[in-house]
C-alpha cells in the first residue's frame, strides 16, 4: 500500500511541476484586491510575439495527443499548418486564431502585448469564430444556434443569468473551466488598463471599468463557477507550461486554482485549500474549508481518510466530511482508486 501511496504522490508531484521556485513568493500571505495585484506584478512582464508566430508557437500549445490541432469549439479534425486560415466556406475548412477577449474590448489587432499574448488565443474553426465574434461568454437559453459542427451553444442567455443584451457563446462543460481561467488571467494581467478598456462596447458587457473586482456582478458569479465546476486539466497544466517557454509567464489560476476564491470571495490565505488530479474517468476536486472537507466528483464511491502512516481514521460516504475532530498533521484521503494527501494546518 505504502508502494502505491509514494509512486501516487510522485505522480501528483510531475503532474503539477515546472513552477519555478519561489514564482509566486510576492503574493504570499495576500487576498482580495491586495493578492489581485501582486499576482499582476508577477506576471506583468512577459516575452511579446509577433502575430505571425502564433501558428509555430500552436504546435507546441494545443498539440493533441494524435498530432492534430487541439480545437475546444468544433467537432473538426485540423491538421497543424496545413490547415490554417486561409478563406474558410464551410466548416471544418480551416482554423484560425480565436482571441477568446476579443479584440475590439481592448481597442483593436494593433494593440499589443495583448493581440499575442498566448494565454487568451486558441485555435478554433474559422466558421465558428465568426459566429462567436465579439459576443460574451454566457450560458445559453433553450434554442441552441451554434452552427452544426460546432462544440458548445450560442443564442440568447438562459433566464436568471443576470444578462440579456446580446447573444452569447457557451463552450462545452469540458471547457468552461478553461475559459474562466483565462477570463481571470486577463483581468489580472492588464488589471492596470482595464479602465481603459471600458470605453469599449464590447468589454463593458462583462467588465466594470474597475481593476478590482474587474467583473460585472453576473459574469463573475459564472466565471467562478464555471471555475469551481470545471477543475484544471493536464491540458491546461501543459499548455501553462509550454507558454512559460515562449511567453516567460505563467496563467496564476491553473498554477493555483485557491487564487480564484481568495481573490474574488476573499477566502484568507491557507483556509480553502483546493486541489485536483484526473483519472481516466473523472476530474477529481477536493477542497478543505472551515475543518469540513468537500469532495466535487460524480464518481459514487465509498472514501476513507487515514494517517500518514496507514491506520485507517473514517469511512464515509458524501461530498463533505466533518473534520473538527483531527488534529494538525497530514493525511491521505482515498476515494475508489484515487489516493490524495492533504494537510490540516
Amino acid at each position: 500500500m505504502l508502494k502505491t501511496l509514494l509512486f501516487f504522490f510522485l505522480w501528483v508531484t510531475v503532474l503539477f511541476a515546472q513552477i519555478p521556485l519561489g514564482y509566486y513568493d510576492l503574493a504570499a500571505g495576500k487576498s482580495g484586491a491586495d493578492l489581485k495585484t501582486a499576482l499582476h506584478e508577477i506576471i506583468s512582464e512577459h516575452t511579446v510575439l509577433l502575430y505571425g508566430e502564433l501558428w509555430a508557437a500552436f504546435e507546441k500549445t494545443d498539440r493533441a495527443a494524435d498530432g492534430s490541432v487541439w480545437e475546444m469549439f468544433s467537432e473538426c479534425i485540423f491538421e497543424l499548418f496545413a490547415d490554417q486560415c486561409g478563406i474558410a466556406r464551410t466548416i471544418c475548412d480551416c482554423y484560425s486564431r480565436e482571441h477568446s477577449f476579443p479584440r475590439s474590448w481592448y481597442g483593436g489587432s494593433d494593440i499589443v502585448p495583448m493581440h499575442t499574448d498566448l494565454f487568451h488565443i486558441f485555435p478554433i474553426d474559422q466558421i465558428i469564430n465568426s459566429q462567436r465574434g465579439n459576443f460574451p461568454y454566457g450560458e445559453v437559453g433553450a434554442i441552441n444556434n451554434i452552427r452544426e459542427g460546432g462544440k458548445g451553444k450560442f443564442g440568447r442567455p438562459r433566464e436568471g443569468l443576470g444578462y440579456n443584451e446580446t447573444s452569447v457563446f457557451e463552450p462545452d462543460d469540458e471547457y468552461k473551466g478553461d475559459i474562466a481561467r483565462t477570463f481571470f488571467y486577463m483581468v489580472t494581467r492588464y488589471e492596470n488598463i482595464l479602465e481603459d478598456w471600458y470605453e469599449f462596447e464590447g468589454a463593458r458587457r462583462m467588465l466594470n471599468g474597475t481593476a478590482y473586482p474587474a467583473f460585472r456582478e453576473w459574469a463573475l458569479e459564472m466565471l467562478v463557477r464555471w471555475h469551481l465546476n470545471d477543475p484544471v486539466s493536464q491540458k491546461e497544466i501543459d499548455r501553462n507550461n509550454a507558454i512559460y517557454k515562449l511567453q516567460n509567464n505563467r496563467n496564476p489560476f491553473i498554477d493555483n486554482p485557491d487564487f480564484v476564491l481568495q481573490i474574488w470571495r476573499n477566502t484568507p490565505p491557507n483556509t480553502s485549500v483546493v486541489r485536483q488530479f484526473s483519472n481516466k474517468k473523472e476530474t477529481i476536486s477536493v477542497g478543505i474549508q472551515n475543518q469540513t472537507l468537500r469532495i466535487n466528483t460524480s464518481l459514487r464511491e465509498d472514501g476513507r481518510i487515514y494517517c500518514i502512516n496507514g491506520k485507517l481514521l473514517k469511512n464515509f460516504n458524501g461530498s463533505s466530511v466533518d473534520l473538527s475532530t483531527f488534529s494538525r498533521g497530514v493525511y491521505i484521503l482515498k476515494l475508489g482508486r484515487n489516493n490524495l494527501k492533504f494537510t490540516l494546518d
